[in-house]
């Protein structure tokens, strides 16, 4: 893993665990068990970032067929899960499916392999993006 790919990855772990305080700071909900919450979101997103930039992304790096199957779920999960960004998890699973997408881009030289890899690409910038302004509007 390069020092670009670790700093994405503990940047994009980080955010998503920013975004679990900062959505637990700003609930005014008077439920007892918050911090059993807060703690299996950061436990789930910091599994999650662990299986994407310590397993998938090494194991894409290294495959000849690129990864970008992959990489669009990662993406699409990322994307879709935006709707419960205080998890953090938009920020882990779209980083790491633009990520996955970028290594299946370089791994293939097949078109259609890397116009799915680059569509991996965007959706998962895309979610990160999404993410920011859902956290911020909380």
């Amino acid at each position: 893993m390069s020092i670009r790919e670790a700093a994405v990855s503990v940047l994009a772990t980080a955010a998503g665990l920013a975004a679990i305080v900062f959505e637990r700071l700003s609930a005014d909900t008077g439920v007892t068990d918050e911090p059993l919450v807060a703690g299996l979101a950061g436990a789930v997103t910091v599994g999650f970032a662990v299986l994407l930039f310590a397993w998938a992304l090494p194991r894409a790096k290294s495959r000849d067929d690129g990864a970008s199957g992959m990489a669009l779920v990662t993406s699409v999960v990322g994307f879709f899960s935006v709707a419960s960004a205080w998890t953090g998890l938009p920020f882990v699973l779209g980083a790491g499916g633009a990520m996955l997408g970028t290594a299946a881009r370089r791994g293939t030289a097949e078109p259609r392999q890397r116009a799915v890899a680059g569509f991996a690409v965007g959706l998962g910038v895309g979610a990160v993006a999404l993410a920011c302004v859902a956290v911020a509007a909380v």
